[in-house]
Parts: structure tokens; sequence; C-alpha cells
């Protein structure tokens, strides 16, 4: 608890010595990185997004995670970034008002991309009831190479079955949507084919990073760890399928990798009521308050200090359904009511709903990351981290398990290593500037096929 409680008094001091902006903070991994010099000599494109307002307290954060690091990333490629409400503070003390998102009265007509996310496609109390879409992102008419109309973007971390009226319904607004939970069993395929539809992911913004940073700084060094494996499956979180058939399996992965289990009710998401916070400095407590207000509750510091003190950390979550490949929107091939086209693959399991931040936070601290295996359940990021080296695979089957269990407990097993091939990877592939990358090369790629076809 001594330690805990150090990580949490310094934590805000450190990070106000550094007095360093979120744009000079992303600007240095840009320099860092050479292989994208090219987008700093074209011009980036201009963007304005579509939010849900700060609601102002916990229960009403609205937290668009998702967004932030992706303007993060725009930021740090020197695109203008314009939205229709303030949002984000770049720190705890924002009296000046300096934000991520900044409010603009220009019209989103005049912008070369116009973004919202699943959230403004749907009403927050009732998912099957369309919300009206604001004007920018109607339905084109006429040429498809009009070189006025908005490119439009749709940042889509619905995590829901497939669902063959909620994907009409985005195709019809949207001309590439960026997909979290993704899986070739609830998108459809005709549009992934066409690069209509892209791999999303809970991405790290610089909040997380340079929280992380901090505790990892003040942290024992790895063979100081504890030799515990951090599993969220108790209590509230049980409500996951697939954490309730997997709750029997953290003693036999812990036992094996010569680990000792500590499971939690919900990782990652600060107790409204800590026993502790007397011990903790009225400025640690103020910052804490505002970061954990604006995102609902999320990214406790508390919660980062118990990362970077553990060995290893369990990312899995979701709900099961049968592996079938998601079929053709329109209706032209032999598909089920839902879209799904049966065969086969209907015999196996697939997951949705299994991805969340907590996977980019625990790959930064460096713990050795335990989750259902990507590939059995057909799981995808748009790069994939490699099995046993940048994670550890596991599966829900007895028989597969019973393998796997041996092998764990045979010690082939580095923690340490798969600890730090997991941060490299979260580090690379996971980071803003990997997803606006990403975003960019596609938008002009799909906006030069459209002005082909013109």
């Amino acid at each position: 608890m001594a330690g805990r409680t150090q990580v949490s008094q310094t934590v805000v001091a450190e990070l106000k010595s550094h007095k360093r902006s979120l744009t000079s903070e992303l600007v240095s991994f840009t320099k860092a990185d050479r292989s994208f010099g090219w987008y700093i000599i074209m011009t980036p494109p201009s963007f304005w997004f579509w939010l849900m307002p700060y609601g102002g307290d916990r229960q009403h954060a609205k937290y668009q995670h998702v967004l932030v690091a992706l303007a993060e990333g725009l930021v740090a490629r020197g695109a203008v970034v314009r939205a229709n409400v303030d949002y984000w503070p770049l720190h705890a003390r924002n009296s000046s008002g300096n934000v991520l998102f900044r409010r603009t009265e220009a019209a989103p007509e005049t912008f070369d991309v116009v973004a919202t996310s699943w959230l403004r496609l749907y009403h927050i109390d009732n998912l099957k009831r369309p919300a009206k879409l604001h004007p920018v992102f109607a339905p084109r008419h006429g040429s498809t190479g009009s070189s006025r109309r908005p490119f439009r973007v749709l940042i889509d971390w619905k995590y829901g079955q497939p669902d063959r009226a909620y994907w009409q319904r985005s195709l019809t607004h949207f001309d590439i949507i960026y997909r979290s939970h993704f899986s070739h069993s609830n998108v459809p395929a005709e549009a992934v084919r066409t690069g209509r539809i892209q791999v999303g992911g809970f991405h790290w913004t610089a909040r997380m990073r340079s929280a992380l940073d901090v505790a990892r700084r003040q942290a024992e060094p790895w063979s100081e760890r504890s030799r515990t494996l951090l599993w969220a499956h108790s209590g509230a979180a049980l409500t996951h399928t697939v954490r309730r058939r997997a709750q029997p399996l953290g003693e036999q992965l812990a036992a094996a990798a010569g680990l000792r289990l500590q499971s939690g009710s919900r990782l990652g998401v600060a107790p409204r009521a800590r026993a502790d916070d007397f011990r903790r400095s009225p400025e640690y407590l103020r910052e804490e308050a505002f970061w954990l207000n604006h995102t609902g509750g999320r990214h406790s510091l508390g919660y980062y200090a118990q990362l970077v003190s553990s060995m290893a950390c369990d990312a899995g979550g979701g709900y099961f359904f049968p592996c079938q490949r998601f079929g053709d929107v329109a209706g032209t091939d032999a598909t089920s009511a839902g879209g799904l086209r049966r065969g086969p693959r209907a015999r196996r399991t697939c997951i949705y709903q299994w991805e969340s931040f907590k996977l980019a936070e625990m790959m930064l601290a460096g713990c050795a990351v335990f989750m259902p295996d990507l590939e059995r359940y057909q799981l995808r990021f748009a790069v994939m981290p490699t099995p046993f080296i940048d994670y550890v695979p596991y599966v829900l089957e007895q028989e597969e398990l019973q393998t796997l269990l041996k092998w764990l407990a045979s010690g082939g097993l580095d923690l340490q290593r798969i600890g730090r091939n997991g941060q490299r990877w979260a580090e690379t592939h996971f980071s803003p500037l990997a997803f606006a990358d990403r975003l960019l090369a596609d938008v002009r790629k799909l906006t030069a096929r459209k002005m082909d076809q013109a």
C-alpha cells in the first residue's frame, strides 16, 4: 500500500513538472516516426467532428474515447480539427479554454472530412431507434465525384450483434466506417472487400500514456513486480458471458503460469468510494476527480499503479454468438433474415463486444496480457499481435485448454518478454498516430477512387 500511495502523491507533481501540452507531446512522437514523413509534407485535410456534448459529471460524461485518440493523431499530423462543441480539455487546470476539439461557427460543408460516432446514429436509451443525423451526413445525390461534398466518416464502437438495419443505415450515410469489436462475422462482407469498412480500435490517448509513464517510472523494476494475474471476472463484470464462462479458468491459468490470481470488480473503472482517499494529497484528489469526471470514472491513477506493479493482466470479455459470414446488407445473397450466411462455420463460436481501452492500458503498463485467442474466435485488429509473443492466448473449450495449461506448466512462458513485446506493439500500432495515419491514407485512396469513377 505504501508504494501505491507514493505513486498517487507524486503522479500529479511529475506530470505538471513536464509542462507539455498535448500538441507538443504528440509532435515529439511524430519527429521520432520517419516512416510517415510524407504526411508532414502534404497538406492534411481539415476535419469537422459532430460530437455528443459533454454532460458535466461522471454519470453523464458521454466519454468519446476513440474520437479523442483519433483527433490527437490528426493534430500531430498538422490537420485542422474543429467540432460542433468544445470538448476534451488538454489539462486539468483548463482556465484558458484550451481544448482538443474547438467549437467553430464555420459550416461543416466547408471542411474536407466530417466525422461522428455511432453515439449519434441511434438514441442512447434505445439502440434500435434511429436518431436524426446532421444534414451534412445525408446520402449523396448525383455525382459521387463532387469535390464540394465532405468525405463522411463514422467511428463505430457499437457493441451489438450483427444487425442488417444498422449497417444499412451506416453505409447509406457514410463513405467509410471504422469498426471496433471487429469480426468478419459481424460486418458486411462486401463493404469490407471494397474498403468501406475498416478495422477500428480503442487506441490509447496522450493522457493515458503520460499517466502510465509516470506510474512506470515510480514503480519497482520488473523483477520486483508482484507475481499476480489481475483478473476482472467477478461481481458485476460477470454480465459478460465470456467472463462468466472464463471465471473458473482464472485459477487454472494463474496456477499453470506460477502466478497468484487477484480478481476484482471491474478493474479499470474507479470505485465510487475509495477507502484510502484520506492518505492522498488534496492536489492529487483534484487531478483524479477532474479526469474521472471527464471519462465517466475510468483511467484511475490508482488503477495504473496497480497495473505497473503486476506481472500479468487479463483483458477478456464479450458475448458469444455463432461464427457465420455476415452477408450483403442489400440482401442479394443467400442469407437469413438477420443478414448471416448459413454454412459449416456456423458451428463455431465467435465473440462480440470483446474490445475496450483496457487492452492498451495493460500493454502500455508492461503487463503480460492474457486474452481469448484472437485467431480462434475471429477477432481482428488492423495489425494483429502475435500469440505467445505479444500476448498469451487462451481458449474456453476444455480439450484445447488442457493443451495450453500443460504448456504453461512446463515453464515455456516468459512473462517479462511478452510484457515488453506487447508494450512495443501497443506503442506502435495502437497509438493516436497509427489511427490517424490509416484514416488519412484510406480517405485519400477512396477519394481518388471516387474521382476516377466520376
